[in-house]
């Protein structure tokens, strides 16, 4: 039976922070290219690919109204 692969993904705008639960951590570059790799890479091996969860809150005004 073949254990499943976890692949962790922090988004920032610049680069994404990788860590493969087999191979480390790494900084990759946010790129169209660099991401087609990756995804490439993490398919051929039949990798989950989890990314953070982040919720972008709206601002507010002084009356708590976004």
């Amino acid at each position: 039976m073949m254990q499943d692969i976890f692949v962790g993904v922090n988004v920032a705008k610049d680069w994404l922070d990788v860590h493969h639960v087999l191979s480390g951590a790494r900084r990759i570059a946010n790129t169209a290219a660099a991401a087609r790799s990756f995804a490439a890479a993490c398919a051929q091996q039949g990798a989950w690919v989890i990314f953070e969860a982040r919720r972008l809150v709206p601002e507010f005004d002084g009356a708590g109204h976004a």
